[in-house]
């Protein structure tokens, strides 16, 4: 399973958890007045992520929904001020952002025609290479559907039927987890010749490293991040953030910002009693509210077991370096 840090390392997260902590205290205004949102009504949001968003690495897609090339705009700083400011931009619009080793195309549309047929058709080419029977037995090969992916690449409370966003996003992260498996589809499916099989190999190969910035930093991690805009849990105060495309197969982690309570310490390792003072993201009236990660084991296509999930407490200043002082005292004039 992929590390804590290389899921969370990235400027991409340090902005999208800030953004979320402003979110919190907008949901902890509206649970004062008796108007928190429904946990299925796409409204767990505040200023700055009322659209949610999709972030994926740029050379996962060949073209948009119009079939029209990606035009990215070129990186005109590359340490991590400008990125988060460019990330925090993008939220603010529909559409997917994809980031690439030298620029940012932000708000592209993308249909789920192309990834879905082609993630299916990896996981069933996959499927009966490892099986390596002669005998075929009565059972003929078994179709794989885009909503078996989601399933596998959603926790068991986010069931079908699935959102647009949720299930593009699981089906690149399919492709993503077979990268060459990937280039042998898009190569068939886009019928890619001459100097465009080239661009489409180095593409490829640009999506399963980060992108690195000045000095060190990552600027955004190899897979994807879908910042869901509805809570689907009644301890769940913003939209879920969901990290998949990583490890293998059904690998996904996500973060959420619940409101604490014995049953969410029981779930951590360790079964903790009491948050530690950095990892209170923020207390109003009667209640705490933590950052927790939880991530989730490979499976099978169409399978996910409730089991094996590992459950972690964050802390905005240690794992993010966020100063949640400011954020807080921002966020607490902008909606209580």
């Amino acid at each position: 399973m992929v590390t804590k840090k290389d899921l969370l390392g990235s400027e991409l997260l340090r902005e999208i958890v800030a953004i979320r902590i402003d979110t919190v205290w907008n949901m902890l205004a509206l649970r004062k007045s008796g108007r928190l949102p429904p946990i299925d009504a796409e409204k767990a949001t505040g200023d700055f992520d009322d659209k949610g968003g999709l972030f994926l690495p740029g050379g996962m897609v060949l073209q948009d929904w119009e079939g029209r090339p990606i035009e990215s705009k070129r990186f005109r700083h590359r340490d991590g001020e400008h990125f988060r400011r460019s990330i925090r931009d993008a939220m603010r619009h529909d559409g997917a952002h994809l980031i690439y080793p030298d620029g940012l195309a932000t708000c592209v549309k993308l249909g789920n025609t192309a990834f879905a047929t082609m993630a299916t058709r990896i996981l069933e080419s996959r499927l009966e290479t490892l099986r390596r029977r002669r005998v075929l037995g009565e059972r003929r090969p078994h179709k794989i559907g885009s909503s078996e992916i989601c399933k596998s690449y959603c926790p068991t409370y986010l069931s079908a039927p699935y959102g647009s966003r949720t299930a593009l996003s699981s089906d690149i992260s399919t492709c993503l987890t077979e990268p060459r498996m990937y280039f042998r589809q898009c190569h068939d499916y886009y019928s890619v010749r001459g100097a465009e099989v080239d661009q489409l190999w180095k593409g490829i190969q640009s999506a399963v490293q980060p992108v690195d910035g000045d000095g060190g930093t990552v600027l955004s991690p190899p897979f994807i991040v879908t910042c869901h805009n509805t809570r689907y849990r009644e301890s769940s105060l913003t939209g879920l953030t969901r990290l998949s495309g990583f490890g293998r197969f059904g690998e996904f982690a996500t973060i959420t910002f619940e409101l604490v309570a014995a049953e969410l310490m029981n779930e951590i390792e360790g079964s903790r009693v009491q948050l530690t003072e950095d990892e209170v993201v923020a207390a109003h009236d009667d209640v705490q509210v933590a950052a927790v990660l939880r991530q989730y084991p490979r499976t099978n296509p169409g399978a996910r077991q409730i089991k094996g999930v590992n459950a972690t407490l964050l802390s905005p200043g240690r794992d993010f370096g966020l100063n949640l002082g400011r954020i807080t005292a921002e966020a607490k004039k902008r909606y209580l």
